[in-house]
């Protein structure tokens, strides 16, 4: 009796023994992070404090479509995520004290955005304006409402307004920019407006050496015949174009057909085909359902590129007479939103019934030039 109880104690020593092995060896995983995303169309299906704004555009432009997507991550996280990186967020240097916060580091002109003004950006209530809504217009192509003559008016004041020849295949061939684009947006399936506004805000109107066909670095490095539209692989670390330049030479980009064709493919692949196809959704990656696929896959820093990407579209869209058309608008919701975030100032919000305007609409820009974009506009007697 006394040997079979030794054996038995024996038998749980040993798998005691086997089971402490086996959880040293392979621990148990924590549950990662899963978020419930649903998408409802209709104005019915947003918050109330969505609905107001909404109505008002519907009533202005009846074949507006607008769909809310539920994120299903609350306010605060997002925000947390957000600020977890330096940099992640940016601002540029010559901005208003309030909207830097002071993480010490500056990259290209651009600092850390404060979290007062990252709220206020990041806040699609904020957005839902006539001009502002146009962040998160689907970037899908529409061959009925987006049109070469529409490319054309965009592209106008730039570089781009002219004809390229080039060597494709072996044979020369000379398009058009627009004519250029529109056979990218087709390929890629992406908006071949937000396609040449995206040019534009990478490479600037007068187009930069990335662009040029022509660029040597200072130690001899000559890049000469290739081009990057996008600016992929252009970062800040050393010189960012030769970077880029070094990334369209690994990618045979080697004329300006090939390097806004196959860069617009990417791009949406990258970002639009993937799920985040709108400008909004380009900067704020917080669509998946999962933590690991959200918050860093972010193709800007600067917080206010959605908004500035939605007056370029709005005014495209107006000069080509295409508003009244059939667009859909994809509107991001949180769960636990305050009830606003408000532009960052210096009047104390509790003591704002004490402070009114004296003058007729007036304006408040980006920056301190009236040249600059406009943030918002006030009226007479506003307070």
């Amino acid at each position: 009796m006394l040997e079979k109880h030794k054996k038995n104690t024996l038998l749980i020593l040993l798998f005691c023994i086997i089971l402490i092995i086996e959880v040293v060896a392979f621990p148990i995983k924590a549950e990662a992070a899963t978020y419930n995303q649903v998408v409802k169309s209709g104005i019915e299906n947003f918050p109330e404090d969505y609905k107001e704004k909404l109505n008002k555009l519907k009533e202005l432009y009846p074949n507006w479509n607008f769909t809310a997507y539920y994120t299903g991550i609350s306010w605060n996280e997002f925000i947390t995520e957000e600020r977890k990186v330096h940099l992640r967020n940016t601002v540029h240097k010559s901005s208003s004290d309030l909207w830097k916060d002071d993480c010490g580091k500056i990259a290209s002109g651009y600092m850390c955005a404060s979290e007062a003004i990252l709220k206020y950006f990041a806040d699609p209530r904020n957005f839902i304006s006539e001009s502002g809504i146009f962040q998160f217009l689907e970037m899908t192509y529409n061959e009925n409402a987006q049109t070469e003559e529409g490319v054309k008016s965009i592209i106008a004041p730039t570089f781009m307004n002219k004809e390229v020849t080039f060597n494709l295949n072996g044979q020369e061939k000379t398009m058009h920019y627009s004519q250029i684009i529109m056979e990218a947006a087709k390929e890629s399936k992406m908006s071949p407006y937000s396609i040449a506004i995206k040019i534009i805000q990478e490479v600037g109107i007068k187009g930069s050496s990335s662009v040029s066909g022509t660029y040597v670095t200072d130690d001899g490095v000559d890049y000469s015949g290739y081009y990057n539209f996008f600016n992929y692989g252009a970062y800040d670390t050393g010189n960012a174009i030769a970077n880029g330049l070094k990334y369209a030479m690994d990618n045979g980009w080697n004329n300006q057909y090939t390097a806004i064709i196959e860069g617009a493919k990417k791009m949406a692949n990258s970002y639009t085909n993937a799920g985040q196809n709108t400008a909004y959704f380009y900067k704020w990656d917080v669509v998946g359902n999962e933590k690991k696929d959200l918050f860093s896959h972010q193709y800007m820093t600067n917080i206010q590129d959605p908004s500035s990407q939605a007056k370029s579209l709005f005014n495209t869209y107006a000069k080509n007479n295409l508003l009244p058309t059939t667009l859909n608008f994809i509107i991001p919701v949180y769960e636990g939103m305050p009830n606003v975030n408000n532009l960052p100032g210096t009047i104390d919000p509790s003591l704002s019934s004490s402070y009114y305007l004296t003058g007729t609409d007036v304006r408040l820009r980006e920056n301190a030039t009236t040249s600059s974009s406009i943030l918002a506009t006030l009226e007479k007697n506003q307070c």
